[in-house]
């Protein structure tokens, strides 16, 4: 990771970044209040509770920048071509390491040849037909053929 992200990282997890309230709590400002809507300028307002903020649909933007850049990869990981195992096979005692298998461990997309995407960006996504839910998630991947299904809220 870049040294600016883990910088930002750690500086969010123990609140000292330069939010209004801190800024003011460190004498730099006289002001803590929030530029777009004159509350409390903390941390948890700044990231998440805006209401001027959230009328404006800057978390939405920032929710599909981020979402569209792991869309992006998995996108690139599902096209890649894949050999799917046929087989575990089991190492006899004494041929190997005792009790371990001969299949490597595999993510996810490994398990199928087949699998099927759908994001949620732009438009709302209609979960595809292979389970009923009333969750609205972000990201979902599905293996017709093996009947795998992974998504993400």
């Amino acid at each position: 990771m870049e040294p600016v992200r883990i910088s930002f990282l750690l500086r969010s997890v123990y609140d000292v970044l330069p939010t209004p309230a801190n800024l003011h709590r460190w004498k730099l400002t006289e002001d803590p209040s929030c530029t777009l809507c004159g509350k409390r300028g903390t941390l948890e307002h700044a990231l998440s509770s805006c209401s001027t903020a959230l009328s404006q649909g800057r978390y939405r933007w920032r929710h599909d920048r981020v979402l569209r850049q792991l869309a992006d990869t998995l996108e690139r990981e599902r096209k890649k071509r894949r050999q799917v195992p046929q087989k575990e096979t089991r190492v006899r005692l004494g041929e190997g390491q005792a009790g371990s298998t001969g299949a490597q461990k595999n993510g996810a997309l490994q398990s199928s040849k087949t699998w099927e995407m759908r994001v949620d960006l732009e438009k709302r996504l209609v979960f595809p037909e292979v389970v009923q839910t009333t969750l609205r998630p972000d990201i979902v991947l599905w293996a017709p053929r093996t009947r795998k299904l992974c998504s993400s809220n």
